[in-house]
C-alpha cells in the first residue's frame, strides 16, 4: 500500500510539474504577446514622433515663407511709392526746365532791350 501511495505521489508530482510547465509556457506566450504589443506600440509612437518632427519643420518653413511673403509685399509697396516719387520728380524737373527756358527767354529779351537802349541812335 505504501508503494501505491508513492506511485500516487509521483503521479501527482508529475502531473503538477506538467501543469506548472503548461502554466509557465502559457505565461511565456503571454509575455511574448505582450512584448509584441509593446514593440508595436513603440513603433507607432516612433512614427507619431516622426510626424510631429516633420510637422514642426513644415510649420517653421511656412512661417519663413509667410515672413518672406510679407517682406516681399512691403518691398513692392515701397517700390510703388518710390516710383510715384520718381514720377513726381520727373514732372518737377520738366516744369523746372520749362521755367528755366522761360527765364532764359525773358533774360535774353531783357538783355536785348537793354542793348537797344544803350546803342547809340543814328
Amino acid at each position: 500500500m505504501a508503494s501505491k501511495g508513492l506511485v500516487n505521489s509521483q503521479t501527482f508530482l508529475t502531473e503538477t510539474k506538467e501543469g506548472m510547465n503548461q502554466v509557465f509556457l502559457s505565461r511565456k506566450d503571454t509575455l511574448y504577446a505582450s512584448n509584441a504589443v509593446l514593440v508595436g506600440a513603440q513603433t507607432e509612437q516612433n512614427e507619431v514622433d516622426g510626424y510631429k518632427a516633420k510637422n514642426a519643420k513644415l510649420q517653421e518653413e511656412a512661417t519663413k515663407s509667410l515672413t518672406i511673403t510679407t517682406e516681399l509685399s512691403r518691398a513692392k509697396e515701397e517700390k510703388l511709392a518710390l516710383e510715384g516719387q520718381v514720377t513726381t520728380l520727373k514732372v518737377a524737373l520738366k516744369l523746372a526746365r520749362e521755367d528755366a527756358s522761360i527765364i532764359r527767354t525773358m533774360t535774353d529779351k531783357l538783355m536785348s532791350s537793354l542793348q537797344d537802349e544803350d546803342a547809340p541812335s543814328l
